[in-house]
């Protein structure tokens, strides 16, 4: 992986964003999964994500994060992206089943290949399944338009959650 100027903004971005949410009901999530992609060439692909979430009030939760995706585009090229994101989320804050829905934007920054800074917009939805006070599970689904309406993405993780 190089350094890059785009990479650097990316991380700067998120470091910037997470500590203006809220400071009680927080959450890290890290997910793995698999992405169905229409972009300059299609198919599956591995995708991974950490997200940082946070009570504004209520059911009103606010999440900054990024995805890590990689595919091979339809010249032979390959393409590594992050996928710095925002999102509005609003979620079931009781229970040890929490369902929510989330909606947001972000950009791309190219890892490998071209095509930085090209801005994006997603939906969606999960389930945090809480299996203590301080841990838990989250199963979650993306749709992500990149340059809106130029592609999509369309992404099924899990992985750990942890509060604080």
């Amino acid at each position: 992986m190089r350094f890059s100027p785009s990479f650097a903004t990316a991380i700067a971005f998120v470091c910037a964003v997470a500590p203006q949410v809220g400071a009680q009901d927080r959450a890290v999530h890290a997910g793995f999964g698999v992405s169905s992609f229409d972009l300059s060439g299609t198919g599956q692909s591995f995708i991974g994500t950490v997200r940082y979430t946070a009570a504004v009030t209520g059911p009103f939760y606010v999440e900054v994060g990024t995805a890590f995706f990689n595919y091979n585009n339809q010249f032979g090229g390959e393409q590594t992206y992050l996928f710095p994101e925002v999102s509005a989320v609003l979620k079931v804050p009781r229970g040890s089943l929490q369902p929510y829905l989330a909606a947001g934007a972000g950009f791309t920054v190219a890892l490998k290949g071209d095509e930085s800074f090209r801005p994006t917009l997603h939906l969606g939805a999960g389930v945090d399944w809480l299996l203590s006070h301080t841990f838990g599970l989250r199963v979650d689904f993306r749709l992500r338009s990149v340059d809106p309406f130029a592609g999509n993405a369309s992404d099924v993780t899990l992985g750990p959650l942890l509060r604080f």
